[in-house]
C-alpha cells in the first residue's frame, strides 16, 4: 500500500488516519517527524500474530522532486550565506529512487526474516569546502515488521536521533582520520562490509552514535556498501540495525540481498561474487591442502585449547584482499554451563566467512613478515586494524598469532592462518614457550606445508610481538628456539659416522611431566597420501573416517 505524505497543515493527532493505523501505532514525535520531513510512505501488511496484533513493514522517502529540491538547495545556500546553516549541501538522484524500490522488495521478500530492524541509506554529499560527507538527508529508510510497540518505538527513536545528532558527522575522505570515520565512513571508503554482534562492543571513537544506540537498545549493526552496477561506483552505504542478533552473516541471505539490488541496477555486498575461486571444485591439490589444514586445526586446537582458527587466502580477482576459506571452532573449549560462549565463537567463524580483509590490515601484514606475528590481546586492535575485532571482544578472547604458509602441491598459493588464544595472565616468556609447543605440534602434523619464508616450523623462528600497555601499543622482535632435534655427526674410531641428537632444544622433563608439552598422536590420524603431480593433477587417498 502506497500513500501520499501527511498534509503539512493536518493535525498530528490525525496522522494515524493518513497512515492507516491505530492512533498509538507510532509515537507523536515520530508522526511529527514524518510530517515535518514531508515523507512519502509505503506499507507492507503482514499477517497478525497469534494475539491478533497487526504488523507492517514500512518504507519512507522524501517527496522532494528535482524542482523542489533545487528550491530547497537555493534556500539552504541563502541560510548558509547568512551564517545560519552548516556548509553542507545534499542532493538526490536516481540512486535514492532505486534504493527505495530495493528496500520495498527487501521488506516484501524477507517479511519474516527481518523483524524489528531499521534500514537507512547514507549517500555521499559535498560540503562547500569540497569534502565528502555521508548523510541520510533526503534518503529513504525502512522499518522491518514489528509486533511490539516498544520495539518499534526504539527503532523510530534511533532514526530520529541519527537525523538530529549525526547527519553531519560522518566524513568519508582522505582528510578524515580513520578513528573519526564512523561505520558509514569506513564502509564507504573501504568499499567492504562491516558489522558487530552488538554495538556495545564498539568504542565511542569507532561508533560515535554508540550512546544513542544503547539508549535505544540497538543490538546488531551492519554496514553494506552499495554500488552502481555498470560503473561499480560506490553510491552510498546501507546501514542495518536490529534490536537483536539476526542471521545477516548467512551467505545465502546475503546472496538473495545481492540479487534484489541487482534487479534495480545496484550491487549490495559486492564481495558476494568478488572473490570466487574459479577452480574451487576443480583443483584437486587445493582440495587436499584444505583437508590437511582441517585435520591439523582439529589436532592443534584441541591439544592446546585454542578456541578458534581461521584461514585466509589471497583474492585472485584483485590481489589486494584476503578471503576466508574455512574456520574451525573447538566445541569442548567452553564449559557445559557456558553454551553461549560457543555460540559466540560459532557466530565469529560464520561472519568471517563473508568478510574480506585488506592486506594492509593486521592479518594481512604477515604476508610481508617472514615468520610469526603475535599480539598479547587481540581485543585491543582498532576496527581499522582488524574489522572483526568486535567479535573477538564479545568472545572475550586473549592472545592471537598468525603465520603465512605454502603447500608443496599448490605452488605459490599463500595461506594465512590465524589462531586465537583464551584469555591468560601469562607473561611473554610463558607465551613464547606456548607458541613453541604449538609449533612443535604443527610440525609433526603438517605433511605438505611449510612457512612461506621457506623455513620449517621446527626451526628457530622470529616473532613480532605486539603488546598493549596503558593504552599504548609497542612492537618487539623475539626469537622462538628450534623445536626439532638437530642431528650432529660424530666421527668414530673405525672411520664410521654416528648420528647424535643435540638435546639443547628439547623440552625438559619438568616441562614434559607438567603436561605443558604434549606428545602428539599423529599415528591416530589418517593424512592424505599425495602421489606425484602428473599432468597437473594430484591423487589423494583419504580415510573414510576423515571425509565428514
Amino acid at each position: 500500500m502506497m500513500m501520499m505524505p501527511i498534509p503539512i497543515h493536518a493535525s498530528v493527532d490525525d496522522a494515524h488516519t493518513f497512515l492507516g493505523v491505530k492512533k498509538d501505532y507510532f509515537t507523536r514525535d515520530f508522526k511529527e517527524y514524518i510530517q515535518k520531513e514531508r515523507l512519502n510512505w509505503w506499507r507492507f501488511d503482514e499477517d497478525p500474530d497469534y494475539k491478533g496484533r497487526p504488523s507492517f513493514g514500512w518504507v519512507f522517502w522524501s517527496q522532494l522532486g528535482k524542482s523542489s529540491l533545487s528550491f530547497s538547495l537555493a534556500f539552504f545556500f541563502l541560510l548558509l550565506f547568512l551564517g545560519e546553516a552548516q556548509p553542507l549541501f545534499s542532493f538526490t538522484d536516481n540512486s535514492a529512487d532505486l534504493i527505495r524500490h530495493a528496500l520495498q522488495k527487501l521488506i516484501e521478500v524477507f517479511e519474516t526474516e527481518l523483524p524489528d530492524s531499521l534500514f537507512q541509506f547514507w549517500a555521499p554529499t559535498k560540503t562547500s569546502e569540497g569534502r565528502t560527507l555521508l548523510t541520510t538527508q533526503f534518503q529513504p529508510f525502512a522499518l522491518g515488521p514489528t509486533f511490539l510497540p516498544n520495539f518499534r518505538n526504539r527503532l523510530c527513536s534511533y532514526r530520529m536521533g541519527m537525523c538530529r545528532e549525526y547527519n553531519n558527522s560522518f566524513y568519508a575522505d582522505a582528510e578524515c582520520a580513520q578513528e573519526l570515520l564512523g561505520l558509514p565512513g569506513r564502509v564507504f571508503l573501504n568499499k567492504l562490509p562491516e558489522s558487530t554482534p552488538h554495538v556495545k562492543h564498539y568504542t565511542l571513537k569507532e561508533y560515535p552514535q554508540r550512546d544513542l544506540a544503547l539508549r535505544c537498545e540497538i543490538g546488531q549493526s551492519w554496514g553494506l556498501p552499495v554500488f552502481e552496477d555498470s560503473s561499480r561506483t560506490c553510491v552510498g552505504v546501507l546501514e542495518i540495525v536490529s534490536l537483536y542478533d539476526m542471521y545477516l552473516h548467512d551467505k545465502e541471505f546475503l546472496g538473495r540481498v545481492y540479487d534484489i539490488f541487482q534487479e534495480f541496477g545496484l550491487r549490495c555486498f559486492d564481495g558476494y561474487e568478488h572473490c570466487k575461486m574459479q577452480y574451487w571444485d576443480k583443483n584437486e591439490a587445493l582440495t587436499v591442502a584444505f583437508h590437511e589444514l582441517k585435520m591439523v586445526y582439529k589436532s592443534v586446537c584441541n591439544i592446546h585449547n585454542l578456541p578458534l582458527a581461521l584461514t585466509w587466502v589471497s583474492c585472485r580477482s584483485c590481489n589486494d584482499l584476503l578471503e576466508s576459506k574455512f574456520q574451525f571452532t573447538v566445541r569442548d573449549y567452553c564449559d557445559s554451563d557456558d553454551k553461549w560462549r560457543f555460540y559466540d565463537l560459532h557466530h565469529f567463524a560464520r561472519v568471517s566467512n563473508v568478510y574480506l580483509l585488506k592486506k594492509g590490515q593486521v592479518t594481512g601484514r604477515i604476508l610481508s613478515f617472514p615468520n610469526l606475528l603475535y599480539c598479547s590481546d587481540v581485543k585491543q586492535f582498532t576496527i581499522a586494524e582488524s574489522p572483526l575485532v568486535p567479535y573477538a571482544r564479545v568472545c572475550e578472547l586473549g592472545g592471537w598469532f598468525t603465520m603465512c604458509l605454502q603447500n608443496s602441491y599448490t605452488g605459490d598459493e599463500l595461506y594465512v592462518l590465524e589462531f586465537f588464544l583464551p584469555k591468560s595472565d601469562e607473561n611473554d616468556e610463558n607465551i613464547l614457550t606456548k607458541l613453541r609447543l604449538i609449533l612443535g605440534t604443527m610440525e609433526e602434523y603438517f605433511k605438505t606445508f611449510k612457512l612461506a619464508s621457506g623455513q620449517g616450523l621446527g626451526e628457530a623462528l622470529s616473532v613480532e610481538v605486539i603488546d598493549f600497555q596503558n593504552g599504548q601499543k609497542s612492537h618487539s622482535i623475539q626469537m622462538i628456539p628450534a623445536t626439532r632435534c638437530i642431528p650432529t655427526l660424530e666421527l668414530l674410531q673405525d672411520g664410521g659416522v654416528m648420528l647424535e641428537q643435540d638435546q639443547q632444544d628439547q623440552p625438559s622433563m619438568d616441562v614434559i611431566n607438567s603436561g605443558m608439552y604434549v606428545v602428539s598422536e599423529a599415528q591416530n590420524y589418517n593424512f592424505p597420501i599425495l602421489d606425484s603431480l602428473q599432468n597437473g593433477k594430484v591423487t589423494k587417498q583419504l580415510s573414510l573416517n576423515d571425509t565428514n
